[in-house]
């Protein structure tokens, strides 16, 4: 470093470490924000030290930054800031424990979800709580189906969402079983918790609810949806019951529908994909497995099944199942028809070829 130059103005790091001291809470509090986007490990003890700072909106991006930075030696700082005066450090080090997933995190969060008062953690920050427990996986499992009993229809909720998101096949007979609550908003969290997780079980309750559509389409349309759900969906085609084959087409067929991110990200508010539908790729390329069953579906003896699987074949642009498609132009059932000229239409091929 030559005679010039200031202390860190080669290094970053150490400049906005430096600056984490400085009297302006301001400077302190950009110093944390930068010191998380840079992700470097130097910066850990002096982001653990600021949580201990006194103004609160140092202490919010000190605790994001160690989540960003996945500092497993800040977790029994960030414990510490559950009981912190301020609502926004203890949101701060929920979501941060949550990021940094070490099961240390566990005992603390689920205390706070199921057992604080109500005046010390609302329902906002128990919610947060409850999806922390669901990034930390299979060590919040168990209480995360305690949850479901809770005596607060918020947390119930909660949890329920929580287990969805931690994804596992474990959490499957607690949700399904939620299924039979007498609170219908409780039975459609569950459906939607049950389409995440990768489990024939899952899908398949999923599948038998009225709710199923609109859930697989909003994971679709947010692309959260596990990849290996479109397999069990797959699966779904040659299911006994001619209602869930007909859902699962329809699944089937929202993964290839870019109009219904489209439509999502237009009611948020958000500007989204700004070229015109009909020239974006879908959103999930189909196998060759999943045409095929679609293809194999536009056999099956219950028409609303026939009209399903058309769709869906439309709305991924399976070109390989033009020629089914065009038998289907000769189908029983109007509906299965004009499905299938619709998908012909989408996929861009004239009927007469």
């Amino acid at each position: 470093m030559g005679p010039s130059q200031q202390p860190g103005a080669s290094d970053p790091a150490v400049a906005y470490i430096t600056a984490l001291q400085a009297e302006h809470w301001k400077t302190r509090w950009q110093a944390a924000q930068a010191l998380g986007e840079l992700g470097d490990p130097r910066a850990i003890e002096p982001l653990i030290e600021a949580l201990e700072d006194t103004n609160q909106w140092v202490r919010i991006v000190a605790a994001e930054a160690l989540g960003q930075l996945r500092a497993r030696q800040a977790v029994e700082a960030l414990i510490l800031c559950l009981d912190d005066p301020s609502i926004w450090v203890r949101r701060a080090a929920v979501v941060a424990l949550g990021e940094i997933g070490d099961p240390r995190a566990v005992p603390p969060l689920v205390e706070r979800l199921l057992h604080h008062p109500s005046t010390e953690w609302p329902v906002e920050l128990r919610d947060v709580a409850a999806r922390a427990l669901g990034r930390l996986g299979p060590p919040a499992l168990e209480a995360l189906t305690a949850a479901l009993e809770d005596e607060d229809k918020w947390v119930r909720q909660a949890a329920v969402r929580a287990l969805g998101q931690m994804g596992n096949p474990q959490a499957a007979d607690a949700l399904i079983a939620v299924l039979d609550s007498d609170e219908p908003w409780l039975r459609s969290a569950a459906v939607q918790a049950l389409a995440r997780i990768p489990d024939a079980r899952a899908v398949r309750a999923a599948l038998r609810s009225e709710e199923a559509p609109r859930a697989f389409g909003m994971l679709i349309a947010l692309n959260e949806m596990d990849s290996s759900v479109a397999r069990w969906l797959t699966a779904a085609l040659e299911d006994p019951d001619p209602q869930i084959r007909a859902r699962a087409a329809y699944a089937l067929g929202q993964m290839g529908e870019t109009s219904t991110l489209t439509r999502l990200m237009t009611a948020l508010g958000e500007r989204f994909l700004s070229s015109p539908a009909h020239d974006r790729p879908a959103l999930v390329l189909p196998t060759p497995e999943m045409v095929d069953a679609l293809v194999a579906a536009l056999q099956d003896s219950e028409a609303r099944v026939r009209q399903a699987a058309a769709e869906a074949l439309g709305q991924v642009r399976a070109q390989r199942a033009i020629p089914a498609l065009q038998q289907a132009l000769q189908d029983p059932d109007a509906g299965v028809r004009e499905a299938a000229a619709r998908a012909l239409g989408e996929i861009g091929t004239p009927l007469d070829r």
